[in-house]
């Protein structure tokens, strides 16, 4: 059963705006797995890509798949069924390979199993058709490794072909010495003598990620196979292929093999290493010997273990710490401290020991994915930390506007980032400094009670330079308050203020419900008969909001909207009903929103369980990445699997509505369009 909430949009076809989304249907059975949006036919425009399984035979456990193409010039389709059964993760990437400045469309579906593999169709939509880029049996030119157990856990990797054999330690892919003795029982004796000869064997690509190596215009895909031994599900060792793209199809460019170790197993040892900066020392050189070739999302979680490893020690390096700059002098002295990235200082209070700024950077730097590279790049230039010290900005307001606009794009460009809480905490903080000033640092003439000229010009500028960011748009709306003051600090100013910065107070649920009257927001919606609807804030009134709805079949609903809880009054489905209905008898009270936000946070409301599931994302919509977005469940209590989930973002709303059945995505509506008239 879909479990329908009386929602802004509801699933019923409507009229199309001009300028509006594509309108993408799903069948009876019918998954939406992802969405994507990005020029792939060339043309410079937007357009839109949705990736769709179904199952034709419900016995079977896999599902089958589907790519649809909405041209974002034309409006038109086009629809390509792919080979492959899937259903256990399949998502879309969008590599350069072959020198046309266009993306292609690389598809993983994975297959499941405990072999892990999957399948790659790889396809161009240049011109605005879906079609093959290469046969899908392109997929066949995975090297093929074979091998060997040998005596004290080692196995010898060959790949035939390449006239390459590597050892590798099976202790290294299994640390836990329990673990490793009860996967080889019978295969290795405790002390590591063979037992019985046990043949190694890889599988088909298991991943497969576009990584610009060699500092090109056009990526390489990177595939990596699983060597197996014993069981599927015992891995020990990865083959890395490196594919680029000569003439007219994909050739192999490097294969080697390389060490498996599974950031789990990586997080295991660190647990058993000593707490002191040789154990730091002990960790660096394990993820060097581990992760410089392997996959990226290893990569990433081994390295996010290793940070939070290297932050546990260095508080405990503190608690140990005791002296004053002799001390300090000594602690610099010992290379395994200065191997770890500790350095100590002394202060007005105690000597501190903190990681030495840059420290990641330079040593993680190289093998890291983009994301946390540009990550590690901001920190190392100083855009993480204090910015205002005594009543004084330690750097300039224009220099604080650079560091704010390049937060805003990090997040923008790298919203999987696995350093989007940290980089969104930077953000928060520094636009707050940038518009108000901090710990006595004011924009305002100590004096003359006046805004000073040079900090009114820095945030117009910034607001003219980027007139497309998030924090332009704040910006501007500062502006226009501080103008409404005469530009002069007041009691009534500064309480203006507090009032603006509680309505971007990430924790209170108002924050997430703008309501400024003649406030448009247009969605797309998706599922049995797609369409789209407007709606616009009309009416207000001691915190409650009429929104009318423009759609096939129109109508309104109405909401109170309080700091800490936003509720549905009631909603009518009515055409030419638009005058104002705030005073009409309540028909329903359904808490949508319920503060403090925080993740975890669960409430009831008129039969339906509530839960804050996240807070602090960055979510891309069609092309545009929202900030500071919470995602919010409501199910029936008994069926947490069936139901909706939305998802709000700061200052803007509702951008995103699944509809779930058994956990599977059969409707969505999405953020096409924002406009608010007013700030």
């Amino acid at each position: 059963m879909r479990l329908l909430l009386c929602c802004l949009c509801c699933l019923l076809a409507g009229v199309v705006f001009a300028g509006e989304p594509p309108l993408i249907p799903l069948a009876a059975g019918e998954r939406l797995v992802e969405m994507r949006s990005a020029d792939v036919t060339g043309d410079g425009i937007l357009d839109h890509l949705a990736l769709i399984d179904w199952k034709e035979e419900p016995e079977f456990p896999g599902y089958s798949q589907k790519l649809r193409l909405v041209d974002g010039a034309s409006g038109t389709e086009s629809v390509m069924t792919l080979f492959g059964q899937g259903g256990y993760g399949s998502k879309i990437m969008l590599p350069r390979l072959n020198g046309d400045a266009v993306p292609e469309i690389l598809v993983e579906i994975d297959n499941g199993g405990s072999l892990g593999s999957s399948t790659y169709p790889l396809l161009t939509a240049v011109g605005g058709t879906l079609r093959e880029l290469l046969p899908t049996d392109w997929i066949d030119i995975a090297p093929k490794a074979s091998g060997l157990l040998l005596p004290n856990y080692r196995a010898r990797i060959e790949l035939p072909e390449y006239h390459r054999a590597t050892i590798v330690n099976l202790q290294l892919a299994m640390p836990n010495k329990k673990e490793r003795e009860k996967t080889y029982a019978g295969v290795y004796a405790p002390d590591g003598r063979l037992l019985r000869t046990e043949d190694a064997y890889s599988t088909p690509y298991s991943w497969m990620e576009p990584v610009n190596l060699d500092g090109s215009d056009d990526d390489e895909l990177v595939g990596y196979q699983s060597v197996r031994a014993v069981c599927n599900a015992n891995g020990i060792a990865l083959v890395r292929t490196v594919l680029d793209w000569q003439g007219t199809a994909l050739v192999v460019k490097d294969v080697r093999v390389i060490p498996y170790l599974a950031p789990e197993r990586y997080q295991q040892t660190l647990n058993t290493l000593p707490k002191t900066a040789d154990g730091v020392r002990q960790a660096i050189g394990l993820f060097r010997n581990a992760y410089p070739d392997a996959p990226a999302a290893w990569r990433d979680e081994a390295f996010r273990a290793f940070l939070s490893f290297q932050q546990d020690v260095m508080f405990r390096e503190n608690e140990r710490f005791t002296g004053g700059d002799d001390a300090v002098k000594r602690y610099n002295a010992i290379a395994a401290n200065r191997d770890a990235g500790f350095v100590a200082y002394t202060t007005e209070m105690d000597p501190v020991i903190e990681v030495r700024q840059g420290f990641a950077a330079d040593t993680f730097g190289a093998w890291m994915t983009p994301a946390v590279r540009e990550y590690l790049r901001l920190e190392k230039a100083g855009y993480t930390g204090s910015i205002s010290a005594e009543g004084m900005l330690l750097i300039s307001l224009e220099e604080l506007g650079k560091q704010v606009h390049a937060w805003e794009a990090y997040l923008g460009q790298y919203p999987d980032s696995p350093f989007v809480p940290e980089a969104l905490t930077e953000y928060r903080y520094q636009l707050a400094v940038f518009l108000f000033g901090d710990d006595g640092a004011t924009h305002f003439d100590i004096e003359n009670r006046r805004l000073l000229p040079a900090a009114k010009t820095t945030l117009q500028q910034y607001a003219a330079r980027y007139p497309d960011m998030l924090s332009a748009r704040q910006v501007t709306a500062v502006l226009a308050l501080y103008a409404r003051y005469k530009n002069t600090w007041s009691v009534a100013l500064g309480d203006a203020v507090r009032q603006y910065q509680e309505r971007h107070d990430e924790e209170r649920a108002g924050t997430y419900f703008p309501t400024d009257l003649a406030a448009t927001w247009t969605y797309a919606v998706i599922g049995a008969t797609p369409s789209s609807c407007r709606l616009t804030a009309a009416y207000a009134k001691d915190g409650k909001v009429q929104f009318n709805r423009t759609a096939e079949t129109p109508g309104y609903l109405i909401f109170d909207v309080q700091a800490d809880k936003v509720a549905q009054l009631s909603s009518a489905l009515k055409a030419g009903v638009t005058e104002n209905r705030l005073a009409d008898p309540n028909s329903m009270y359904q808490v949508q929103l319920l503060g403090p936000i925080r993740k975890g946070h669960v409430w009831t409301s008129n039969g339906l369980r509530h839960e804050i599931l996240h807070t602090g994302l960055a979510l891309p919509v069609f092309g545009r990445v929202y900030l500071d977005v919470i995602e919010v469940a409501h199910t029936a209590p008994n069926d947490t699997e069936t139901g909706t989930r939305e998802y709000y973002a700061v200052g803007i709303g509702l951008v995103r509505r699944d509809y779930s059945e058994n956990g599977s995505i059969v409707g969505q509506e999405l953020l096409w369009e924002y406009k608010a008239e007013t700030e």
